[in-house]
C-alpha cells in the first residue's frame, strides 16, 4: 500500500543513476534497493522488472529488442539484491532469458524475458485506440496535496485523466493518467518504458473505502514500440475481474500521438 507523502528530504536518484549502480560480481549482478524507488517495503514493481531487463541486456549484450516480459513477484525486493541471468534459448531471431532476483537468500522476483528482432511481414493492424481524455494541462495531479503516494511516484509527473484516485469509495473499474519522467533516462529507452508502464496504482484501489494493503503478484508486459523522448504517455488500467481477494487487470500505454507502446496484464492480491 502506498505510504503517506513523498520523502522530499531524501535526495532523488534518477533511473539512469540506479541502473549505473548495478555491479557485476562473479558472473552474477548486484543492485541495492533504495527508498527513492520504493513502494511500501519493497522496490517498485516497474523498477524490479526493469532491473531484470537491464541485467539480461548486460549479460547478453547482443540481444535483439525486448518484446515481452513476464514476472512473478514472490517476495519483498528489499536490501541488497542478487541477480542471475540464464539463456533458455537463443535462435536466429529471438532469445528467451530468465532472470532471478534474490533478496535475503530467497527468490523475490523471477522474470522470463523474450527478445526478438523485427521481421518483414505484410500483416499489420492495431485495435488499441487511445481513449479520448483531456490533455495533460487540463488534468489535475494524480496524487492530491493530502494523498497517500508511494515514494517511487516522486520520479514522475502524473496527471489524472480518467477514473478516480485511490481510496475513493468509487465503483469505477478504469483509471487513466498522463505520465512522464521528471528526469528522463536518456539512452535507456527500453528500460524507461518498462519502468514507467507499471506506475499507476491498480485500478481496483479506487473502490477501497480506507487505507489497506494491496500487492502485485504477477505482471506481463508486451512491448509494441519504444519512444526516445520525455513526452507525455497515457497509461490506462482496467480491473476486468475481482473476487476472492484478487483482481485481474488489463493495462495499455500510449504516447501522446496515440501510438500504442505496450500492453500488460496484472494479478493483484487485495487485503481489506
Amino acid at each position: 500500500m502506498p505510504e503517506p507523502g513523498f520523502e522530499t528530504e531524501t535526495p532523488a536518484i534518477s533511473l539512469n543513476a540506479f541502473l549505473a549502480g548495478i555491479q557485476e560480481h562473479d558472473g552474477s549482478y548486484q543492485a541495492q534497493s533504495i527508498r527513492q524507488w520504493s513502494q511500501g517495503r519493497t522496490l517498485y514493481g516497474g523498477l524490479t522488472t526493469t532491473t531484470c531487463v537491464a541485467v539480461a541486456m548486460r549479460a547478453f549484450p547482443d540481444l535483439p529488442p525486448l518484446r515481452s516480459a513476464q514476472i512473478a513477484f514472490s517476495g519483498p525486493t528489499a536490501g541488497l539484491l542478487d541477480l542471475k541471468a540464464v539463456s533458455l534459448r537463443r535462435g536466429r531471431n529471438s532469445a528467451v532469458i530468465r532472470v532471478d532476483m534474490v533478496a535475503d537468500d530467497v527468490i523475490a522476483a523471477s522474470a522470463l524475458l523474450t527478445f526478438a528482432a523485427a521481421k518483414p511481414s505484410h500483416i499489420a493492424h492495431s485495435t488499441l485506440a487511445m481513449p479520448a481524455v483531456p490533455s495533460p494541462d487540463q488534468c489535475e495531479p494524480f496524487f492530491g496535496a493530502n494523498a497517500r503516494a508511494p515514494r517511487f511516484a516522486s520520479n514522475f509527473d502524473m496527471r489524472l485523466a480518467a477514473g478516480h484516485r485511490p481510496i475513493s469509495s468509487s465503483s469505477e473499474t478504469r483509471c487513466a493518467a498522463w505520465i512522464k519522467y521528471i528526469d528522463y533516462p536518456a539512452g535507456n529507452d527500453t528500460q524507461a518504458l518498462v519502468a514507467l508502464a507499471d506506475a499507476l496504482p491498480p485500478a481496483v484501489i479506487a473502490q477501497y473505502t480506507g487505507p489497506s494493503r494491496i500487492s502485485s503478484m504477477t505482471w506481463g508486459l508486451d512491448v509494441l514500440a519504444t519512444s526516445s523522448n520525455n513526452g507525455w504517455k497515457l497509461l490506462q488500467s482496467t480491473s476486468e475481474w475481482a473476487a476472492d481477494g484478487y483482481s485481474s487487470q488489463a493495462m495499455t500505454l500510449w504516447d501522446s500521438e496515440g501510438t500504442a507502446l505496450a500492453v500488460g496484464r496484472q494479478l493483484i492480491a487485495l487485503f481489506e
